[in-house]
């Protein structure tokens, strides 16, 4: 949902026409930092959950609980992705000064 609000954010500002922002730099940042702080935590998820989900299963043996954690290809690909954001963000940002620089120049 962050990733989201934070892509509804950068597009309305794409919309207007202002592509070189600051605050655009800041939307891509989070979207970055979002996916990347959501697969670090999702082994964590992964764990918790099922175990959640064994606590009362009764084919389990009694006492006994389950917990799976997963890290896959789709893990490691969003994580790759979060960082190429992040990367993205930063020649964004490079982008900007840039902007602003020309800007001050007669």
């Amino acid at each position: 949902m962050f990733v989201l609000y934070f892509l509804i954010k950068l597009f309305r500002q794409y919309e207007k026409g202002e592509i070189f922002l600051i605050e655009n730099v800041r939307y891509i940042r989070n979207i970055g930092y979002t996916l990347l702080i959501g697969q670090l935590l999702n082994p964590i998820y992964d764990g918790l959950i099922s175990a959640d989900l064994t606590w009362g299963n009764h084919y389990v043996q009694k006492g006994m609980r389950i917990a799976s954690v997963t890290f896959d290809n789709t893990n490691i690909t969003v994580l790759l992705t979060s960082l190429f954001i992040i990367l993205i963000s930063w020649i964004m940002a490079e982008g900007y000064q840039l902007r602003a620089e020309q800007q001050l120049t007669i």
